[in-house]
């Protein structure tokens, strides 16, 4: 593949990774407090973003290295800027996912927790003899919804951390502070997640 041709696909990638961002972002904005079976798809793109990003920075680099004339040189140049853009927008999207993932899963743990609470009062009314034998079927039908439910939390907010982990790394001053900031949501999230599985398993 010749190096213009090269050039075009770069350029055919780069578009498509700026429409990836621009579909992340209003996904992003319009994700709901009660969405919480959406985080793990939103954080599954912001990553392969990045990927993507990250492969096309480096063929761009490679490139320039091959550049054959002032027309290409002038193209990669400019693409240069478009993709260092592009991670200062990622970037900033992939901030405000984590925001809005921690006030999701702070909702998420909060409901969590009432049925949990329920779950325990009906448990203890069976130990006391309150309930049938045919109860203690339901009731370990309803823990196991519970701890699938604990799963799926537990690992949005590993998505969460691993996200925190990748901002506070970042070039940009201003997403490393934010990332800083949201942290410890986060780490109380976690801790409340943790309470509520020893809640479910005394």
């Amino acid at each position: 593949m010749s190096t213009t041709q090269q050039l075009t696909s770069l350029i055919a990638e780069t578009d498509a990774i700026a429409k990836g961002i621009t579909a992340l972002r209003e996904s992003v904005n319009a994700l709901a407090p009660s969405q919480a079976d959406k985080l793990p798809p939103l954080f599954d793109d912001a990553d392969k973003l990045q990927t993507s990003l990250r492969e096309v920075v480096v063929r761009r680099r490679a490139l320039f290295d091959a550049k054959e004339k002032q027309a290409e040189i002038d193209d990669l140049d400019r693409l240069s800027v478009v993709h260092a853009l592009q991670w200062s927008e990622l970037e900033a999207t992939q901030s405000a996912l984590v925001t809005r993932a921690n006030d999701v899963m702070r909702v998420d743990l909060s409901a969590l927790q009432a049925d949990v609470d329920q779950f325990k009062k009906t448990r203890n009314g069976l130990k006391l003899g309150r309930n049938g034998p045919a109860a203690e079927h339901v009731v370990g039908g309803v823990k196991q919804l519970l701890e699938e439910r604990l799963a799926r939390a537990r690992a949005s907010l590993g998505r969460i951390q691993d996200a925190l982990d990748v901002l506070a790394k970042s070039e940009n001053q201003l997403i490393a502070t934010t990332a800083g900031l949201l942290q410890p949501d986060t780490d109380d999230l976690t801790t409340q997640r943790i309470l509520i599985g020893l809640k479910i398993n005394p």
